[in-house]
Order: structure tokens, then C-alpha cells, then sequence
């Protein structure tokens, strides 16, 4: 099915020390049957202003927010069902109930077998910092923050059919699935770049530090309840449920920094150096160094 977009709506702007841009969108697919369909919002903005000289600051956001709409046994369930009948097996009887040939008839269960519902939201922060201490010397701090949120929910609905009633979708049952992912990054660089004559130098210093966090809460219940009410996981047999937990935390830091100096456009040295931290590893031994990297070469592009 062809995708349609319901709003759309862009926006950017150049002045003389600030620019800007922003957009919305949304998006809307339908699926195969009524059941199944995706929703997706969207929204994006980013600010640069150069203050003055010495100062300069900036803002991205982004986030998007999508919906998937499905029957209980999806479009994928139901497709298999259509693909193992056959063409001289009938739909209905002469009294209109839906008949049961040993296999799951699709149209019985057609928008009757209850539904799942997916929901994933997306949130993107960063904001930065520039100052020219000197010519040329500058320094930026960074801080960005991601936000993945996850909603899971579905109703299994007890769909009786047959002459005798004789097929039957078993027990209703229901879930509730939230997971929450979060990442913070901060960082921080200094660079320094001079050149006097033949001789060039460039130093670079930095930092970084990076969480993850991640969390997710599961329940479920079968029994009891009402295909009528299918919002509320609180509908069905309370003596069933069953919940899960899982989550986990993980830092890394590390150091860095690099010198590189160049002769005549030809000759060029550099040494590196860094250190790496990481809460994966024993308590007591968390903090990891690297040996330093010296490498020394000669430009082509001059011998050529």
C-alpha cells in the first residue's frame, strides 16, 4: 500500500552570525487488512550562533514517534492461514456461522482476534560550546543526550466458531512490554595549530565520557476477562500474571591526545596517547592505558 504524508512543514533561515532550520513531518501506511497499519511523527530543529569572536554555541533536537497497528496473529499469521486453505472449502454455512475444517479459517477470525500494538520514540539532544581562547587555540565542549522508549501491548481474544463451537483460539491472554534506553555522551577538545616558516605543529587534547542505561518491565496475564474490554491487562485472571525485569548500567571514559609536527611540507611526526576506562571491567581495575603511538613518515607529495 502506498505511504501518505499527512504534514509536512520545513523551515531554515541564514543570518549574519545565526542559522537555523526546522521541520515536521508525519507519515501514515496502511496495511493489508484494517487491522495493520504505521504511523510515524517526526520533528527536527538545529540553532549555530557565533556570539562573537571569542564564543560560539550550538543546538540540535530531533525525535520521531511511530505506531504499529496489527492483529493478533499479524498480517503474517494471517496470510498463512488464507495461503493453507483450499478454494473448495467454504467460508460460512447456510445459516451464516463460519465453518471450521480442521484449520484455522482466516475470515473467522478476521478483525475478531484481538490486537498488538507498537510503539517506538526516539529523542536526540546535543548542545555545544566553542571558545577561541587564542588565534590559535580553541576549545569545545559537547553534551548529547539519547532517549529510546519502547510500548508493547496486545489482547488475545477467545473467537468461538464452528457448527459445534468445535474450534476455539484458546484462553485470552494480554502483555504489557515497556523498555527504556538512555545514552549520555559529554565531551570535551582542545586543539592548538601554529605555523612559523617551515615548521608546523598541531596539538590536540580531549575527553569523553559516555552512560548507557537500560531497563525493561514485562507482564502478562491469560484468562477470564471480556473481548469487549481489551485495553486493560487488569481485565483478566490477576492469579496468572507474570512480570520480568531486566537492566544494566555501563560507563566509559577515556583520554586522549595528539601531537603532530610537519617539516617543509615533508617530513612529519607523530605521537599519540590515550586512556580508556570502563565499567565492564573489576572494581578495583576499571581504569585502562595505551601505550603510546609514534609513527614517523615522509610526504610524497613533495618527493613526487
Amino acid at each position: 500500500m502506498p505511504s501518505k504524508r499527512c504534514i509536512t512543514w520545513e523551515s531554515a533561515e541564514v543570518q549574519k552570525k545565526t542559522s537555523y532550520s526546522a521541520s515536521i513531518g508525519c507519515t501514515q501506511q496502511n496495511g493489508l487488512i484494517d487491522a495493520n497499519n504505521y504511523k510515524r511523527f517526526n520533528a527536527r530543529t538545529s540553532i549555530d550562533s557565533q556570539i562573537n569572536k571569542w564564543f560560539s554555541v550550538g543546538l540540535n533536537l530531533s525525535g520521531y514517534r511511530g505506531t504499529l497497528m496489527d492483529s493478533w496473529n499479524r498480517v503474517s499469521g494471517m496470510t498463512q492461514f488464507t495461503n493453507r486453505a483450499t478454494p473448495v472449502e467454504g467460508i460460512r454455512n447456510e445459516e451464516g456461522t463460519f465453518l471450521y475444517h480442521g484449520k484455522d479459517n482466516p475470515v473467522a477470525l478476521l478483525g475478531r482476534d484481538g490486537f498488538r500494538r507498537d510503539q517506538n520514540q526516539q529523542v536526540n539532544g546535543t548542545v555545544y560550546v566553542q571558545v577561541n581562547i587564542l588565534p590559535n587555540l580553541t576549545a569545545k565542549a559537547l553534551f548529547s543526550v539519547r532517549n529510546d522508549e519502547r510500548s508493547e501491548e496486545g489482547f488475545k481474544a477467545q473467537v468461538n466458531y464452528g457448527l459445534k463451537n468445535e474450534a476455539t483460539t484458546g484462553l485470552r491472554e494480554a502483555y504489557e512490554k515497556q523498555t527504556w534506553l538512555n545514552w549520555y555522551t559529554t565531551q570535551v577538545l582542545v586543539n592548538y595549530n601554529e605555523t612559523w616558516g617551515k615548521h608546523s605543529l598541531g596539538l590536540l587534547g580531549g575527553f569523553e565520557q559516555i552512560e548507557h542505561t537500560y531497563k525493561k518491565l514485562e507482564a502478562e496475564r491469560k484468562g477470564g476477562g471480556n473481548n469487549e474490554l481489551q485495553k486493560s491487562l487488569s481485565t483478566l485472571d490477576a492469579s496468572t500474571q507474570t512480570n520480568k525485569e531486566s537492566r544494566y548500567e555501563v560507563a566509559h571514559r577515556s583520554y586522549f591526545g595528539r601531537a603532530q609536527y610537519d617539516f617543509a611540507d615533508k617530513y612529519l611526526f607523530e605521537a599519540n596517547v590515550r586512556i580508556d576506562g570502563s565499567s565492564r571491567f573489576a572494581s578495583d581495575n576499571r581504569g585502562g592505558h595505551s601505550l603510546p603511538f609514534l609513527p614517523v613518515g615522509e610526504s610524497r607529495k613533495k618527493n613526487s
